[in-house]
């Protein structure tokens, strides 16, 4: 293994909590298209998060441009993003997450890595587990760094 992906591997996002409320869950889904047809998901009264908003909570994509320069997020492109969801998201509450880098796919040197980043969200109040977040970045130019060894997706 490779000094870089002993540091990425070790990277520490740092503990997130973040606060939303009825309006953050129905603005999200008026961005996502809803509308008065769907009004468990845009009126107060009875609302209902979509399950996507999971990927809006606690979300750590500036770690692309950190500048401890672990990897090029100028050549960065999303690859994925999985929801697991153990319930309905609540419509309003507090979460925590602790992402960290679970797994890299190296490609080899000039083919680049894939970086797979997974956050659980957590009810701040109970710590019961709402949902776990995993997110796979394609990092173009970080090829040769090693790998954790899992086969790649």
């Amino acid at each position: 293994m490779s000094v870089r992906l002993d540091r990425l591997l070790a990277h520490d996002f740092g503990r997130l909590e973040r606060s939303y409320d009825a309006r953050d869950t129905i603005l999200y889904a008026l961005g996502c298209g809803a509308g008065a047809g769907e009004l468990p998901l845009v009126c107060e009264r009875g609302l209902v998060a979509l399950p996507s908003m999971a990927t809006v909570l606690c979300n750590v994509s500036d770690w692309l441009c950190d500048p401890a320069g672990l990897l090029d997020g100028t050549r960065a492109l999303h690859g994925s993003e999985r929801i697991e969801l153990d319930g309905p998201l609540p419509a309003s509450g507090r979460v925590t997450a602790a992402p960290r880098i679970a797994e890299v796919h190296d490609k080899g040197e000039g083919r680049g890595a894939i970086v797979v980043v997974e956050r659980d969200i957590l009810d701040a109040a109970t710590g019961a587990r709402l949902a776990r977040v995993t997110n796979r970045v394609f990092f173009r130019g970080d090829g040769g760094i090693g790998g954790t060894g899992h086969p790649a997706p």
